[in-house]
């Protein structure tokens, strides 16, 4: 009696655990999906001397100095660093107040200009002249700087479903997708045009989002086609079927 018992008992478990094994297989998931995001801010810094002095020659005359302006950092690629100056009104007890002039050979500094030379920046000597009576002189230069988007930039960005692509400026979808811009298919090396991006029949602009499975473009809740211009910073969307 005690072994039917414990029989049973046996085959209950094992029958219970079989059930439970097929429900968890039933709730398996086969494929998932995760957008990536990210927001990377820029940082940048002006080195300038605390102190230059104005020289030339003995008695009254123009005096000019060296401010060697420097801009180092790490911005995006689409921004600028924009200098501005304002120049020193120089005083001096007894004399008149005389206002220098600034020659300031550069006033962008790009991407590039931030982080050339292994992320030292790039330099730019600025020029100050005055011309002054003899006496003991003293002003001070005031430099305002400002980070925008350079607007000169060959490149622009653009985002498919949050993830960035980039294009030259002005460039068709057509343009792009026949272009080393278009992110190449490893599987159709052959076709020139078998890229992340490609035309339908129907005249739309399509994504590749799986193996050989694509999606219409869309900007705004309407299909892209291949004649539009890439919008900058433009976000683009497409529904997977």
């Amino acid at each position: 009696m005690n072994i039917k018992k414990l029989l049973a008992s046996t085959m209950a478990s094992v029958m219970a655990m079989s059930m439970c094994a097929t429900s968890a297989f039933a709730a398996d998931v086969s494929s998932g999906s995760t957008n990536v995001t990210a927001t990377v801010t820029g940082a940048y810094t002006i080195t300038v001397p605390q102190t230059v002095t104005l020289t030339g020659a003995d008695g009254t005359g123009e005096k000019t100095a060296t401010i060697p302006v420097c801009i180092k950092g790490d911005i995006g690629e689409n921004q600028k660093v924009t200098v501005t100056t304002v120049a020193p009104v120089m005083k001096s007890a007894g004399s008149a107040d005389v206002t220098a002039t600034i020659d300031a050979p550069k006033t962008e500094w790009n991407r590039a200009d931030v982080i050339a030379t292994s992320n030292e920046g790039t330099t730019s000597n600025y020029t100050v002249k005055a011309t002054l009576t003899p006496g003991e002189w003293d002003g001070t230069v005031t430099f305002n700087c400002a980070l925008s988007e350079d607007k000169t930039a060959s490149e622009i960005y653009f985002t498919v479903n949050g993830k960035s692509y980039k294009a030259e400026k002005g460039m068709t979808w057509t343009q792009l997708i026949w272009s080393s811009y278009n992110p190449k298919i490893d599987y159709d090396p052959v076709y020139p045009a078998s890229g992340l991006f490609t035309l339908n029949a129907g005249d739309c602009v399509e994504v590749e989002y799986a193996n050989m499975k694509t999606a219409c473009l869309m900007y705004k809740g309407s299909d892209v086609s291949e004649n539009d211009t890439i919008i900058e910073n433009g976000v683009y969307t497409y529904t997977e079927s």
